[in-house]
């Protein structure tokens, strides 16, 4: 049985860790799970596999994730409490749970001194380090009913876990001197529920994803197991009595969470360990609740009753294979939505499913250029309807449910963080779009059809905090649709309109210092249908127009831009094949060439990417090209590293993000993509902050409102 997979890897790679994967799930029958491998810190492996429900016949992708069992201990609860207390300069090796030195003081003396074991004297030796290192001579598990019935009037949903470590200091006994011997237990995990709010004065889960998991980006990926599954989470499964996965209810992660409540997709594992990795040291990390065996792997299993079995894996530098393979900074990290409880074994299968996949990255040869791109959902910021919306950078134009311009700045911190500036409404306006002529302001002007169907360009004044003010303004003619792109030096913007009798035609507009509108030159050309514009700097000084002709062949014309005069040449051109639904143009990001990359949908609906480079003579040639699946709203967005980014409305409705790779030679891959929620409107941009790069994603959801999402990009 072929086991259907999606997602990317490099190529060598990919053909054997699916062989490695598929055979595992058909012997074990597993309905899901997903796999992810880095190498020096770099993605070269995300795939999920099977399905995210049996039932449903909902696709497993790479992003999804699912119950991690106690893998929670070692990236989330560990590294968050290792975190704070170097925050707060507490050696856990020194620091006391219990008596007058101890972080919790006295606030136990009382169950302590109801218990009858005969070495509760040895409470007061018990460290925080004992805790991350099981050596603190506790039992297993907590007695939760029967702190229900002690505290409670046996009402599980009521009980906390204070009421828990109460109840379990009364009944039961120290196993050992506390750092003498080592003992597995959930419950000295189970404690940093109260140890991190007593450190931080926030709730652990609080603290964990709103100060740790957000510093990494990931606190909407990584998150406790919840009743209310989102389209990137994957259901549960057990086996039947047939032994067959079937699919099962999500239930809340409940006091449980720190040891073992977290769902999380393979990549958000590795990403969480090369963090870990670039931030921690190896005896740090073995002291963060990782694993640590003989030759120095760092590892941790995690396995949740009736929902899911999960490893990972952190080789160190120098780390070398019995055969001799280098496994150097090597991390892989597998997640399925069930718990393998079929074995006795389960977690050694993933472990030795995972030590095959780190022996097959060796062989493959993987360029040091390769990497995934990540996604990683940051903030969203909820508005009311519109009827269409343009952005650059993090500025939005949109029209708004009464068909006025309206312009929201957004605010953008180094987390992503979304905040709304001044909120300006101005007249009626359709067709409307939005560029920054200066990179380095972000001033902004819009061009659009006004109430009398004539295209208007508008300048606005927007400072660091967010204020926007109406600068000039400049009226032409009517026209059907119109635009926008910045001169090549930022001095002014370009729009491309098509006229009442379809004819194309470009207009230099002037922005001056004080951002008055000041038209200058224009050509025209012959009647097209669609249309998109982009800027070129590098060979060619000049813009790319793409159209379509009536029967919806598309053309690429390039215009060379004289700075001074502002006025244009038309030089070379290309045709293509005939397209079907919206176009888009931008020009990748990559020194020392003019890549422009078209993004459309194809004759069959689905997505289709052509390159072209712009000679110095503004000759254009085709390079190379790929397809993906349906979309049928399409906004491609140049981001960093030769990277392009297609947002469109998929065969589900949803936003999906995919990125692509360009190379200087024209050449284009796909390395990366993610979903989002129901779309019936789009547009994307790209802004930096404090050295990181985010993607804005504007889209009309469900409900018909406005729904910014800040995503960054890695």
């Amino acid at each position: 049985m072929n086991i259907r997979s999606s997602g990317l890897a490099w190529r060598t790679l990919e053909p054997q860790i699916d062989t490695l994967v598929q055979d595992l799930m058909q012997q074990q029958d597993l309905p899901g799970m997903t796999v992810s491998v880095t190498q020096q810190g770099r993605l070269i492996f995300s795939k999920g596999y099977g399905w995210a429900n049996v039932q449903t016949k909902q696709a497993m992708e790479p992003f999804m994730s699912s119950r991690i069992g106690s893998v929670t201990k070692a990236v989330v609860t560990g590294p968050a409490g290792w975190q704070l207390m170097r925050d707060k300069g507490i050696n856990p090796q020194q620091q006391k749970l219990y008596g007058p030195s101890g972080l919790f003081k006295n606030r136990f003396a009382e169950d302590i001194a109801l218990s009858n074991d005969p070495n509760k004297h040895w409470y007061d030796q018990i460290t925080l380090q004992h805790l991350l290192d099981h050596t603190a001579g506790f039992v297993r598990e907590p007695d939760t009913k029967g702190a229900a019935a002690m505290f409670t009037n046996n009402n599980a949903a009521a009980l906390t876990y204070e009421q828990i470590h109460k109840h379990f200091l009364r009944t039961k006994k120290l196993l050992f001197k506390p750092g003498t011997r080592i003992k597995y237990s959930n419950h000295g995990f189970g404690l940093w529920t109260l140890i991190i709010e007593a450190l931080s004065g926030k709730t652990y889960r609080d603290y964990a994803i709103n100060t740790y998991l957000r510093s990494l980006g990931l606190h909407t990926a990584v998150l406790p197991e919840s009743t209310e599954l989102g389209n990137r989470q994957a259901w549960s499964h057990v086996y039947n009595a047939q032994e067959q996965p079937v699919f099962i209810q999500p239930q809340n992660s409940g006091t449980g969470l720190a040891a073992g409540g977290f769902r999380a997709s393979a990549q958000d594992l590795t990403y969480i360990t090369a963090y870990l990795a670039d931030t921690y040291s190896d005896s740090e990390l073995n002291k963060i609740a990782w694993e640590r065996e003989p030759r120095g792997k760092l590892e941790h299993n995690g396995r949740i009753h009736n929902a899911g079995t999960a490893y990972v894996a952190m080789f160190p530098d120098g780390y070398t294979a019995s055969n001799g393979a280098d496994l150097s900074r090597i991390h892989i990290a597998v997640a399925t939505n069930l718990n393998m409880d079929k074995t006795e074994n389960q977690t050694a299968l993933l472990e030795s499913l995972a030590t095959q996949i780190a022996l097959a990255v060796p062989a493959a040869n993987v360029s040091a250029n390769y990497a995934i791109t990540q996604f990683l959902r940051q903030d969203t910021d909820m508005g009311g309807d519109f009827k269409e919306i343009s952005l650059d950078g993090s500025i939005a134009a949109l029209v708004n449910a009464e068909g006025n311009l309206q312009i929201i700045p957004y605010l953008v911190n180094k987390h992503g963080t979304l905040t709304r500036g001044e909120v300006v409404t101005a007249g009626a306006a359709s067709q409307v779009n939005l560029i920054h002529p200066d990179r380095s302001s972000a001033d902004a002007v819009t061009a659009f059809r006004d109430a009398d169907g004539n295209l208007k360009t508008i300048a606005w004044d927007i400072s660091s905090k967010g204020q926007v003010t109406r600068r000039g303004d400049a009226v032409a003619g009517p026209v059907k649709e119109v635009t926008v792109t910045p001169f090549p030096n930022g001095k002014g913007v370009i729009t491309l309109t098509r006229g009442l009798q379809n004819d194309l035609k470009l207009v230099a507009w002037e922005v001056t210092p004080s951002l008055n509108i000041v038209r200058r030159g224009d050509i025209e050309a012959g009647a097209i249908r669609d249309m998109a514009v982009t800027t070129t700097r590098t060979d060619f000084n000049g813009v790319v127009s793409a159209t379509t002709s009536s029967d919806r062949t598309l053309k690429l014309i390039a215009w060379s831009f004289d700075s001074t005069a502002k006025t244009f040449s038309r030089r070379g051109d290309a045709e293509a094949g005939v397209i079907k639904g919206e176009l888009n143009i931008v020009r990748a990001s990559i020194s020392g060439a003019d890549i422009v990359v078209t993004a459309f949908s194809n004759e069959d609906a689905n997505l289709k990417l052509i390159t072209w480079q712009v000679e110095a003579n503004g000759q254009i040639k085709r390079k190379d090209s790929t397809t993906a699946g349906f979309a049928s709203i399409i906004d491609l967005t140049a981001v960093s590293a030769g990277r392009v980014v297609a947002s469109v409305k998929d065969s589900d409705g949803i936003l999906r993000m995919i990125a692509y790779k360009v190379q200087s030679n024209g050449q284009i891959e796909r390395v990366g993509t993610d979903i989002a929620g129901q779309a019936s409107r789009l547009a994307s941009s790209r802004l930096s902050r404090n050295g990181r790069e985010f993607l804005l994603t504007a889209v009309r959801d469900s409900e018909n409102k406005l729904r910014t999402i800040s995503w960054r990009i890695d």
